[in-house]
């Protein structure tokens, strides 16, 4: 924000994380629920959304930014306990095992990484005017799916995968600090947001890419 504003940048776009409210799972939460993030990452997340808006209120910054909740996309590499949807995919997709480490039940907010990027672009190009909220919840795949849900979606293109279940208590410490649903009413309202992928177009989406990442017809 500092190097923003000493060399006149006048537009900035912060990603944040639905890791900022910390409320578990039985909450439906708004931009107006409380941030207790339970992790330093969510932590992290919510500094810098304080950050970008007192550099919007002292220096004039056009800050934006988003709550993504957990993103599903191929290729993705870093650890993280929300990661068994993308690499249960990538697993399926490979002919490998994976032991999925949360129980068949388990529901946390996802989004596909098409409609992340195209979130930012909207959020980006929306007029000024219309810019009243600066930090926006994005909401997620509706309903929100389970992992059995992802898996049984997945055995539609690869019905012979090894896919089991395998659930680690340290996951679930984190994971059931996350809320089941995500509002996004004021990015609809102020800018037009809305979601594309449903978890069915996700899948079938992400094995294309992935294909066409390893060179495949």
């Amino acid at each position: 924000m500092e190097a923003a504003r000493l060399f006149d940048v006048r537009k900035v776009i912060f990603t944040s994380s639905m890791g900022v409210y910390g409320v578990g799972r039985t909450v439906e939460v708004t931009e107006d629920t409380v941030q207790r993030p339970t992790t330093i990452y969510g932590v992290t997340k919510v500094f810098g959304e304080l950050l970008g808006l007192y550099y919007h209120k002292k220096f004039g910054i056009d800050f934006r930014g988003v709550r993504f909740p957990q993103l599903i996309g191929p290729g993705v590499k870093t650890m993280g306990f929300g990661q068994y949807s993308a690499w249960l995919i990538e697993a399926a997709i490979k002919g490998e095992p994976f032991e999925v480490w949360v129980p068949e039940d388990t529901a946390i907010p996802l989004m596909y990484i098409k409609d992340a990027v195209r979130s930012l672009v909207m959020l980006s190009d929306a007029p000024g005017h219309k810019i009243k909220t600066r930090v926006y919840n994005l909401g997620q795949i509706t309903p929100p799916p389970t992992a059995k849900d992802i898996v049984d979606e997945v055995k539609k293109y690869y019905p012979e995968a090894r896919i089991s279940f395998k659930p680690d208590p340290r996951a679930l410490t984190v994971l059931n600090t996350i809320p089941r649903i995500i509002r996004a009413d004021a990015a609809e309202r102020e800018w037009g947001w809305r979601i594309e992928y449903s978890l069915e177009e996700t899948v079938k989406d992400f094995v294309q890419e992935y294909r066409k990442m390893q060179g495949e017809s």
